[in-house]
Formats: structure tokens, sequence, C-alpha cells
């Protein structure tokens, strides 16, 4: 076990419950600190007061959805001279305006729902520089 990987947060932002449940579950197992938010404004919430290693952002939500408060986390970041989080779209999304829409954004990456656990994975390893048990 990499003691890196025990101090990496992760940030689920998603509005359905069921989705944030999965993505736990799928968590459960490995060392990173999970930190949910049910809205954007909660995201963005959490990643002022804490710093987050890498979002899952749900893009449609209710509140303040994926796509405002990603612009919402890098224009904070910016003027804190923060450098970017990893922010890894998870949408039903599929055709190729809205994948620019996602990056232009700011978004990281792309998962495509439904989530498997391995694609997850290997983005978060990609991103974190971690091997997690289930990659």
């Amino acid at each position: 076990m990499t003691s890196g990987r025990l101090n990496k947060i992760i940030l689920i932002a998603d509005d359905c419950e069921l989705n944030r449940d999965i993505l736990e579950i799928y968590f459960g197992g490995e060392p990173y600190k999970v930190l949910l938010a049910e809205n954007g404004q909660q995201a963005l919430d959490i990643v002022i007061k804490q710093t987050p290693d890498l979002i899952l952002m749900d893009m449609q939500m209710p509140v303040m959805n994926g796509f405002e408060a990603t612009k919402a986390i890098r224009s904070y970041e910016k003027k804190q001279d923060r450098s970017p989080v990893v922010i890894i779209s998870v949408s039903g999304l599929e055709s190729d305006s809205e994948k620019e829409e996602i990056f232009q954004a700011g978004c990281t990456d792309l998962i495509v729902k439904p989530i498997r656990k391995n694609i997850l994975f290997e983005k978060i390893n990609k991103y974190l520089n971690t091997k997690t048990a289930t990659a």
C-alpha cells in the first residue's frame, strides 16, 4: 500500500443518492478519503474549505449544475493561485458538442454513465499516479 494514497481526497458530486452510494461502494476497499456533494454549490463549498485531489462531477444537478460548478471552481483556483484539481465529468452525455462543452467548462476528463469500475479506477490511477487493488 502506498502511503501517498492514504492522503488522497476524492469528491463525488452527484444529485442522485444511488449514484453516490454506488461510487462509495466502489471506494470502500480503497484508502481514499471520500467527500460527498449533492449539487454543484455544495461541491464548490467543499473545494473552498478543503482541497480534493480529484472530483467526480455529475453535469446535471440542481442548484448549480456541473458545468457551472466546474467553471466556478476553475475561477476560484485562478483567484487563489491554486493548482487545478482534476475534475472528471460523470455524464450520460455522448454527442461531440456536449463533450466539447464539458471540456470548455474546465473538466479534465470524461466518464460516460453507466460507470464501469475498471474504467473509473484506470482514470483515477492515471491522474493521481496511484495503483489501486481493483485496477
